[in-house]
This record gives C-alpha cells, structure tokens and sequence, in this order.
C-alpha cells in the first residue's frame, strides 16, 4: 500500500517565527486526495456492479426454480402429498428470496448513501481546494484534511460492511439453489412413483379382467358341479336301495354261515365215537383240553361223560364221576384257580376294548380267568398285523404283573394267569391220576394243533421225557416247527390214527391195559417206523428227525 498522503513531515521547529511557519505551510503541497477517492470511486462501481450482476443471477436463479417448481408441479400430477412439499419449498424459496431482495434494496440504499457521502466529499475537496488556494489557514486545512481521512476510513469500513452482506446474500443463493436441486430431485422422484402408479393401475386392470375371466369359468365350473352334484344325489339314493338290498342279503349269508359254522363245531359222530369207546376202556384214561368256553366243550363232548374235559386252556375241567378223589360225583365242571386275585383283568380288558375299535371284526371274549381278542373275522393281514402290535402293547404293560402271560393263536390273542395253560392242567391231571392209581401211566399219546397245544408238549416232556417206564408221544398237527416229537399231516390223519386206535385194542385184552395195547399196535403198525411211509413222523427241527428217533422194537421191548 502507498504511503499515506495525508501524514505530514515532521521536522524540528527553529525559531522562526509563527508567520515564517504559517507561510511555509501555505507553500506546502496539498495530500493526493484525488488519488484516493478515484480509488474509492472505483471500489464503489466495482461493488455496484456485482450487486448488480449478484441481483441478476438471484433473478436468474430465482426464475429458474420457479420454472423448476412449475414442471414438478404438473409432473407430479396427482400426487398431492408430493405437491404439497413442493409447495412448501416453494413457498419457503420465496421467502428467502424476499429476504435477500430486501437484503439488495438494503446493499443500494447503503450504495446510494456512499454515493452522497462521495459527493460530499467532492465537495469537501472543492472546498478543500479553494481554502488551500486561499492558504489563509494551513493548521484549519490541516484539521480538515484530518477529518476527510476519517471519513474515509468510515466509507472503507461501509464497504467492508457492504461486502460481507454480499458475501451473505451469495451464500443464502448458494443454499437456495441447493434447495432447489433438491426439489428437483424430489420431483424426479414424484414423477417416477407416478409412473409406478400407473404400472400398478395398468396391473390391476389386467388382474381384474383375469379374475372376470376366472370368474366366468369358475360359474361354469359350479353349474357343472352342480348337476354332477345332483347326478351323484341319484346315484346315492339308488346306492342306498341297492346297500339295503345287500344288507339284506349279507344277513342272510351270515346266518347261513353261522349255522354252517355251527354244524361244523359239532365233532363227526364218527369221531366222537371213536374217542368215547377209548375213553370207557376202564384201563384208559382220555381228556380233551380246548380253549373255548364251557358252554361250547359242553354243545362237542357233553353227550358223552366218559370224556374228561378241560376248558379255557385249563381254568375249568371235568372228569368221570368218582375217577378222581375229592372231585365230587356229580361230574361237574370245576376249577382249582377260582380263588386267585385279578387286579390285572380291569387293565387288560380296556386296552383289548381299543384295539377292538381300531380292527373292524374283531372282538372281545371273557373265558374265566382268561381275556381272549378274536381277529379271524378281520382282514388277515391287518388283523395279524393288530394283534403283533397288541401283543408288545399288552406285554409291555401287564410286566407288573409277573403272574400274567399273554400268547397267541390262530385268530386270537389271550391273555390270562402265567399258571393257568394246558400245560399246567396237563401236569396236574397227571399228579392227580398217579395219586388215584398209586403209579405213573405206562403210555402217554398228546396231539395237538394250536400254539397252546405247546404248553402241553413241554410240560410232558419234562415230566417224563427222561422216564424209561412211561412210553410218551406227542405230535402236532402239521409240518411246523414244535417241541413235540412227532407231527401228523392233517386232521384226517388224526381221525385215522385214532380210528386205527380203536380197531385194533378192541380185541387185544392179552395186555394189562390199553397203554400197552397202543404201544405194541403202534410197534406192530409201523407208526414208529424209521421210513417216512409210517403214519406219524418226527416234525422238522426235533431231535427225532435228526436221528436220535428209538426203533419199533425197542419201543416194543420196553412196553412189554
């Protein structure tokens, strides 16, 4: 910066005298005034015209965002919510730029005050000159020129002034732009949802003319239904006269099989002949075992009371009036496990209840002591596959319980006291037989066909299995793994061994009895025979078929 025109030199007064000094002054050089308010003058056009050129761009801007906020106002169309956003900034740039025009009138005013206070000081200086011309007062134009100085360092302070509410006025056109930028954006945005809306306006059109579609062939479809709905209503009552009709008739099948399968319960006459001619052979003693109830042993065997018989696996028996001591005489039916607790029975018999629900033809029987589930009605296979299941159900539970079997057989399942089998009625009827006669039977023949019919196998086999003096045979019927030492093929088998039986002790009284008539006619008759042409042959899996099976002449030897 240029030195200050306005300083005086300084220099050390002598002693001149006051008008030698006055003089001096007044020759003196006056300060480069001019030189300093051309500067000024031109600072205040080069402020004027930015104000000016910032007034026109705040023009500018402000009728760009108008034209702005006009296009995103008809872009927006309908969307009101948009709208009234851009409404808000609209409003909101408006008053900003109110507030930085005011901002400029307030700049001009300030202007148009600088431009006095530089004609004032024009005029200062005319008059400032004409008092130098005159030279009548250096010190007054001293203190004059002072004072100018100070004017002028007010107008540069103004300026100062002026130029940071420019900078000011700048930055808020700075934010209103950014402002309107974003507006922009937002309407950009505006104009996309509202093209979106117009897809999913153009969408649903479409979906409501599918569902119209739909709808027709959904009606079609009803009104097809409708009238296979009433088709399948004929169907239905004809079905029903046509169930009815078959109701009818499936009753009457059932009642012609009931009294077929009554008439076949009935043993052949020639069978139960058969086995009451060996029964009243006093030497002989013969005892048909059966899991039925009494009622049934009663309807096959009562009309013979030379047959001992044993019902439900051995809970009741019979026998020949007198045959046994302290049996009575009145050939009754009884049992020697009337008196045993059953705290099982209620368990047991409500588990049968629900697996009777689930398999159609099945049901449940009570025999005495004994609970018996009946599935030879059902399907076989899920009636087998039931009584599996019922089988591990039943074990699993009654396991308290260490006096309880359960077992199964052709068509049922029982359940019923540990002790209380044919097996333990077999070892009982034995004691009792030995007790009476005072020795054990010479000769034993046990047949069987059931899986219960095992007990009884067992149960001899320990007995007298190991007995030089008693000749025992059991057979099951059936070519199946058994503990019994021999098999028949079938039951007419069965009818011609007994048959056979029959004929040939008829005449044989040479013996002491009808055990060793049996021995000697199944020696004699090749029953025992090593070949496989002999009637009764070892079952498969047994000892007897393995070669462990004694000759027709030891057995002959040792019963004689």
């Amino acid at each position: 910066r240029p030195p200050d025109p306005w300083a005086l030199r300084t220099r050390p007064l002598d002693a001149m005298s006051e008008a030698n000094a006055n003089e001096e002054a007044a020759t003196e050089q006056p300060p480069d005034m001019e030189a300093e308010l051309a500067s000024l003058r031109g600072k205040i056009v080069e402020m004027s015209t930015r104000l000016s050129d910032s007034e026109a761009k705040h023009k500018e801007d402000v009728a760009g965002l108008e034209a702005k906020v006009e296009a995103a106002r008809k872009e927006a169309g309908g969307n009101a919510e948009v709208l009234e956003q851009l409404k808000a900034s609209e409003a909101s740039l408006k008053e900003r730029c109110q507030e930085a025009e005011a901002q400029v009138e307030i700049l001009q005013d300030d202007l148009a005050k600088r431009n006095d206070e530089l004609s004032a000081l024009r005029s200062a200086k005319a008059a400032l000159e004409s008092q130098l011309a005159g030279a009548a007062d250096a010190s007054k134009a001293q203190e004059e020129a002072k004072a100018a100085q100070a004017e002028l360092e007010t107008a540069k302070a103004a300026l100062a002034e002026a130029n940071a509410k420019l900078s000011d006025a700048e930055a808020q056109c700075k934010a209103a732009r950014a402002e309107a930028s974003e507006a922009s954006e937002a309407a950009s945005r505006a104009q996309a949802e509202c093209a979106q809306l117009k897809g999913n306006v153009f969408s649903a059109n479409d979906a409501k003319e599918a569902a119209e579609a739909d709808a027709t062939t959904l009606k079609g479809k009803v009104q097809e239904l409708t009238a296979a709905k009433e088709a399948a209503e004929r169907a239905a009552e004809e079905g029903a006269s046509q169930v009815a009709g078959l109701r009818e008739e499936l009753a009457a099948a059932k009642q012609a099989a009931a009294a077929a399968a009554a008439q076949q319960s009935l043993l052949p006459p020639a069978t139960l002949a058969t086995l009451t001619a060996l029964a009243e052979d006093k030497c002989n003693f013969l005892m048909v075992l059966s899991g039925l109830a009494r009622e049934k042993v009663d309807e096959a065997f009562g009309a013979s009371k030379a047959i001992a018989c044993a019902a439900e696996h051995g809970f009741w028996y019979r026998v020949k009036p007198g045959l046994l001591p302290g049996d009575g005489t009145d050939g009754g039916w009884r049992s020697h496990h009337a008196h045993r607790p059953m705290t099982w029975y209620d368990v047991a018999h409500a588990i049968l209840k629900v697996y009777t629900q689930r398999t159609a033809g099945s049901y449940v029987k009570a025999k005495g002591a004994a609970l018996t589930w009946k599935y030879d009605d059902a399907d076989p296979e899920f009636g087998a596959m039931q009584a599996k299941e019922l089988h591990h159900h039943l074990s699993s539970v009654l396991s308290a319980w260490n006096d309880v079997a359960v077992h199964t057989g052709k068509g049922y399942l029982e359940v019923q006291p540990r002790d209380v089998n044919k097996g333990t009625m077999v070892d009982y009827m034995c004691t009792k037989l030995t007790e009476a006669r005072g020795a054990s039977p010479d000769f034993i023949l046990c047949i069987g066909d059931d899986s219960a019919d095992e007990f009884m196998f067992s149960a001899l086999q320990a007995r007298y299995g190991a007995d030089p003096s008693v000749a025992l045979f059991t057979c099951t019927v059936g070519r199946k793994p058994s503990s019994a030492s021999f098999y028949l093929p079938d039951h007419e088998r069965v009818n011609e061994l007994l048959t056979s039986l029959r004929t040939q002790t008829a005449g044989m009284a040479k013996f002491h009895s009808v055990g060793g008539n049996l021995a000697a006619m199944a020696a004699e008759a090749g029953i025992l025979d090593e070949g496989s042409s002999g009637l009764m042959q070892p079952p498969p899996g047994s000892a007897l078929a393995s070669g462990h099976k004694r000759s027709s002449a030891e057995v002959s030897r040792q019963f004689r």
